[in-house]
């Protein structure tokens, strides 16, 4: 193509033969205007434009895929779930042995909150470790950079949170490997009841303390404005 055959389009060399085309299908599409197709087309533009032309950064789209309506991860709002139901569950249990006596029904029900606490806990950490890169890089999309003061005052919270995450899942062992030893098939009470108490109780404390704070961590690192 020469240049007296170009046709000139915004200071761009255009060939004549690009332009007819073009022009037929704008004739097609008029042409369709009052079809279906002609109805779908401008909104088919418009859903390509906003996926392509304006496509989020790879680390900001990885962090959409939360449930609850927040920029977090899957398995960080099945965890805050998880902390949402465990104390229901755990006031049930207590109404099970304190009331109603029913020590096999108080056994099954801890025995599956710690089989379930762990595998949530076990998924959590291989999401945020393994597929995100950390949580400082899942909070840093939403509070900026570590030095931001959001960051810090969320930081802090979460230490406080590991003190109480490390020690519940220790003492929750504990106390169930001496019951289920100490107290026989189906369990009745005995002269292990008395520590099984203390310990029941200091562990329900420190599940509650690390709910408490695990939601408190949620609230400012993603929903708080």
């Amino acid at each position: 193509m020469t240049h007296s055959q170009a046709i000139v389009v915004q200071g761009i060399a255009v060939n004549p033969a690009i332009t007819r085309a073009w022009s037929g299908c704008g004739h097609l599409i008029r042409f369709r205007a009052n079809t279906r197709l002609g109805r779908i087309l401008p909104w088919l533009r418009l859903h390509c434009r906003g996926r392509f032309l304006h496509r989020k950064p790879d680390c900001i789209t990885a962090m959409s895929n939360g449930f609850l309506g927040y920029n977090t991860t899957f398995m960080l709002d099945f965890v805050v779930c998880a902390l949402v139901l465990i104390v229901p569950l755990l006031m049930y249990s207590l109404y099970e042995v304190r009331i109603r006596r029913n020590f096999s029904r108080h056994r099954n029900l801890q025995v599956a909150i710690g089989f379930i606490l762990l595998a949530a806990v076990g998924a959590f950490e291989v999401d945020v470790q393994l597929i995100h890169g950390g949580w400082e890089t899942i909070v840093g999309t939403r509070l900026g950079p570590p030095d931001s003061p959001a960051f810090r005052r969320a930081a802090c919270v979460l230490h406080v949170h590991l003190i109480f995450a490390v020690t519940t899942p220790v003492l929750w062992c504990l106390t169930a490997v001496m019951a289920l030893r100490r107290f026989g098939s189906p369990p009745e009470p005995g002269r292990h009841s008395r520590w099984h108490t203390l310990l029941g109780r200091v562990s329900i404390a420190d599940i509650v303390l690390t709910s408490v704070t695990g939601l408190l961590f949620y609230y400012l690192a993603f929903v708080r404005p």
